[in-house]
C-alpha cells in the first residue's frame, strides 16, 4: 500500500548549491558594507557600534523566511531602543534602523543590484517619510529575494537527491499554481516528482511522489529519497504518514500520467506509457 507523509514546512538548506552564495550577497557583510560610505562620520560610527550587539551571521545554512525573521525580531526592538538613545537626526535614525534590519538577519539575495538600488534610495532620502517609505521597499525586495533563494535551494536540493538515487533525468519548470516542480526519470519509466510550494508569506512546503512503481518499492524509494535530502542538508518538520490507495496525489504527477506538460524533457513516450501501465502504486511525501 502506497503511503502519504505530510509535513507543514521545510525548515532550512545547509548543503548549498556553490552558485547561490557566490551569485548571491549576505547583507551584513556585502551590500551594507559597501555603501556605508555615504553615511555621515557620527552615523557610521552608531551603526558600528550596534553592530557589535549582533552576533556573527553564518552563511553556512540557508533558512527558511520565518526562521530569518522571527529570531531577530526581539534583537531588533532592543537595537533599535539603542538607536533612539542615541538621539540622530529622524531621517539618519530611519536609515540606520532599515540598515540594522538586514545586518541583524541572515538574508541571502540573488539579485544584489537590485537590492543596492533600494538601499541608495533609502540613503539619499532627504525626509523621513522618503526614508521610511524607502527602508519599506528595501525591507520587502530583500524578504522576496531570500524566499527566491530558499526555494531555489531546496530545488536543487532535491534534484541532486534524485540524482544521487538513480532518477538521472531531471526538469526544473514552474506549475501552474505558482509551485516550481521538480521531476526526475529513471530508465525503468519510473518518476520522482517534487512539488515545492511558496506558500504566500508562510514557509514553503515539500511534497514528493512516485509513479510508476509495481514491484512494493515505492517505499523504499522514499526513504532511499528522504536520507538523499538529509545528505543534500534539506531539513524540514516531522512527516505525518497516510495511504494514498495507489490514487496520484500531486497536480504534477497526474500531468505526468496523462502525457502533459511538466514532465522530464529526458523522458520518452516509451518511458510515459511505461509509468502509465505500471502506475498500481505510489508514495507521496509532503514537506
Amino acid at each position: 500500500m502506497s503511503e502519504l507523509l505530510v509535513t507543514p514546512t521545510i525548515v532550512g538548506v545547509s548543503a548549498l548549491p556553490v552558485g547561490l552564495l557566490v551569485g548571491g550577497a549576505v547583507l551584513s557583510t556585502l551590500v551594507i558594507r559597501k555603501l556605508l560610505v555615504s553615511l555621515d562620520a557620527r552615523s557610521r560610527r552608531a551603526f558600528d557600534e550596534l553592530l557589535h550587539a549582533v552576533p556573527p551571521l553564518s552563511a553556512q545554512t540557508l533558512l527558511a523566511p520565518s526562521r530569518v525573521e522571527q529570531p531577530a525580531r526581539a534583537q531588533l526592538k532592543a537595537l533599535e531602543a539603542r538607536l533612539d538613545s542615541l538621539r540622530l537626526p529622524p531621517t539618519a535614525a530611519v536609515r540606520l534602523s532599515g540598515l540594522l534590519r538586514l545586518a541583524s538577519s541572515p538574508y541571502v539575495v540573488q539579485k544584489p543590484a537590485l537590492v543596492e538600488q533600494r538601499l541608495g534610495a533609502l540613503m539619499n532620502a532627504v525626509t523621513v517619510d522618503e526614508a521610511v517609505t524607502a527602508r519599506r521597499a528595501l525591507v520587502q525586495t530583500v524578504r522576496a529575494q531570500h524566499r527566491q533563494a530558499f526555494i531555489g535551494a531546496v530545488a536543487q536540493a532535491c534534484s541532486n537527491a534524485a540524482k544521487q538515487i538513480g532518477f538521472e533525468r531531471v526538469e526544473v519548470s514552474p506549475g501552474r499554481r505558482g509551485e516550481l516542480r521538480v521531476i526526475a526519470t529513471n530508465n525503468l519509466g519510473q518518476a520522482l516528482v517534487t512539488e515545492i510550494h511558496p506558500n504566500g508569506f508562510q514557509d514553503p512546503s515539500l511534497a514528493a511522489e512516485v509513479v510508476g512503481v509495481r514491484d512494493g518499492s515505492c517505499r523504499q524509494i522514499m526513504d532511499a529519497f528522504e536520507r538523499a535530502l538529509a545528505s543534500q542538508g534539506v531539513r524540514y518538520a516531522p512527516p505525518r504518514r497516510r495511504p494514498t490507495s495507489g490514487v496520484c496525489q500531486l497536480e504534477a504527477a497526474r500531468e505526468l500520467l496523462r502525457g502533459g506538460a511538466g514532465q522530464s524533457s529526458g523522458s520518452t513516450a516509451a518511458d510515459r506509457r511505461r509509468a502509465q501501465r505500471l502506475n498500481r502504486k505510489q508514495e507521496v511525501l509532503l514537506r
